[in-house]
């Protein structure tokens, strides 16, 4: 899990790049059959043992522009904090991590991050034999 956190919540890569560029960044968005999570629609995912999954969400169209928003993973039956130690969300260029809460992590947005309008969420199945059900919402605030 430390190379998970390295790659994935630091956004490091093997040239010292503190982020990845952007064809790399669409890649990890690009994972097919993965929904975006934004107000209107939850993105329900399985994930397999052991994997590890990036998930797109978006408030674009919030309107007005919130000043909060809280994207939420909630992981039914499973421990908040090994959830939340799994769970990074990637804001306007930089990585944010969650509170466990009680059905799974929170990750609360404000300032420039809200102003980024979207971003990502990647989280790791933390069982290497159990599928993991997820759902991901996203939840604006005036």
């Amino acid at each position: 899990m430390t190379a998970t956190r390295e790659i994935c919540g630091n956004l490091r890569t093997p040239s010292g790049q503190t982020t990845f560029p952007a064809g790399i960044r669409s890649f990890f968005g690009a994972n097919p059959g993965t929904p975006t999570a934004h107000p209107a629609i939850q993105a329900p995912i399985t994930l397999a043992p052991g994997e590890i999954r990036t998930i797109p969400v978006n408030w674009a169209l919030v309107d007005p522009p919130p000043t909060t928003v809280t994207i939420q993973v909630a992981a039914p039956g499973v421990d908040p904090a090994a959830i939340t130690a799994r769970t990074f969300a990637h804001i306007a260029g930089a990585p944010v991590t969650g509170i466990p809460d009680p059905t799974g992590t929170s990750v609360v947005l404000s300032g420039a991050q809200v102003a980024a309008r979207g971003g990502a969420v990647t989280v790791a199945n933390p069982s290497s034999v159990t599928p993991l059900e997820i759902t991901v919402s996203v939840t604006p605030t005036a």
